[in-house]
This record gives structure tokens, sequence and C-alpha cells, in this order.
């Protein structure tokens, strides 16, 4: 899994990147439009961005919506892969000895 630390380095690349933001911009304080100069349709390409670099979606997120700054998109992209790896983590759980016959089946 990576840390806090890659999660926030692979975002400030892959933003300043794609956008040509200088990496001197790239504090979590950082408004995505009044500071990095993002329009609605850059936030469109930086949702792609973003789950290109990571590998999960996020447009079915509600959260994206209350996103404003840079800090908020490392908190976000942090708790969405600390979801992921704890749900790769969770053992399923098999139950022997259960019929799959119906429960007249059980009884007859």
């Amino acid at each position: 899994m990576m840390t806090e630390e890659e999660i926030i380095a692979v975002i400030d690349r892959t933003i300043s990147s794609e956008f040509e933001i200088p990496e001197k911009d790239m504090t979590a304080q950082a408004h995505l439009f009044e500071d990095l100069g993002l329009d609605s349709l850059d936030i469109v390409d930086l949702v792609v961005v973003l789950e290109q670099a990571f590998k999960f979606k996020i447009r079915e997120e509600q959260s994206i919506r209350s996103i404003r700054t840079l800090g908020d998109i490392y908190r976000f992209v942090i708790c969405k892969k600390d979801e992921i790896f704890h749900k790769q983590q969770t053992p399923s759980i098999e139950i022997k000895g259960i019929s799959n016959k119906p429960i007249q089946a059980l009884t007859e």
C-alpha cells in the first residue's frame, strides 16, 4: 500500500504535469479554482487523470462535490485508497454445512 506521502507526490506530479502548474504551487491550501487556475472543464479532466493514476472510480462519489483545495483531494484519495485496501484485506467467510436448497425442500 502506498504511504500518504507517496499518494500526495503522485497527485502533485499528475496535476502539475496535466495542467502545467509549477510544483511549487502544489500546496494543501491551494484552492483549485482561485490559486491553481482550474475551471469546471479542468475538473472533469482532473477526475479522469486521478482515476487513471490510482485505478479506482471517482465519478460516483458524492464527497467529490465538497472538494475545493488540493488538501481536499489529498484527503479524498488517501481515504479512498485506505477503504479499498481494507476491503481487500477482509476475508470472505464461507459457512460449511449450509444447504443451498430452498427451506421447504429441507422440511420434506
